[in-house]
């Protein structure tokens, strides 16, 4: 069965994010979301992305996060959702790894993180960031959306072999089909990972939410 995940581009809207050597994070993180929903939709399921390649809006950073909650809550039915951002040190050059964040004391959270974390393959290029999942009390995407909801640190802009790949069109790709792999295995309950009884990940998607693709 189909499931609806949103998925969000972080940063955006006249907000760069992080950047170094001329690359933007906001731009690597489009470019990964763009990828992610192409994998996923190939894999049956629904997407939703917060932000879009033809968006033209200029919002302030605190005005975009306040949306990026508000859409993803409007939407009845999103089994998760997936914010992806890049790392960044003070340094010129430094930091190493992709990270996984969630909502602390989320239950969903966490074992969609595991479940990103058990797929992961691109380790020889962008290691783990030990401990690859971790929890988290302040970032508002995670904490004002209402589904299991993640945000991936795919890696630091401000290393120079992590920013190269991710600024490719494979890397880009790559690194799409290994989240899109831990999500499936997650919606669909075949990453290998203890849930009580009560745990269900998959919800009916409204009218609504399909309208959202466009």
């Amino acid at each position: 069965m189909s499931q609806l995940v949103i998925i969000d581009p972080g940063h955006g809207w006249g907000d760069p994010g992080a950047t170094r050597a001329g690359v933007c994070e906001a731009d690597i993180a489009l470019g990964i979301a763009e990828y992610l929903a192409a994998e996923l939709r190939a894999l049956g399921q629904t997407c939703l992305q917060t932000r879009q390649r033809a968006d033209r809006d200029i919002l302030n950073q605190a005005r975009g996060l306040v949306r990026r909650a508000r859409m993803a809550n409007e939407v009845v039915g999103a089994a998760c959702f997936v914010s992806l951002h890049l790392n960044s040190m003070p340094e010129e050059e430094g930091g190493s790894g992709i990270e996984v964040y969630y909502q602390a004391e989320s239950l969903k959270g966490i074992t969609l993180g595991r479940a990103i974390e058990a797929a992961y393959n691109l380790d020889t290029i962008i290691p783990r960031r030990l401990p690859m999942v971790k929890p988290h009390t302040s970032l508002y995407v995670l904490r004002k959306t209402r589904m299991p909801a993640v945000l991936v640190e795919c890696g630091f802009i401000t290393n120079t072999k992590e920013r190269e790949f991710l600024n490719r069109e494979g890397g880009r790709c790559q690194m799409a089909t290994t989240l899109a792999r831990g999500i499936v295995n997650w919606l669909t309950g075949k990453d290998g990972l203890w849930r009580p009884k009560s745990f269900n990940s998959a919800s009916s998607i409204s009218q609504k939410a399909t309208s959202y693709n466009g």
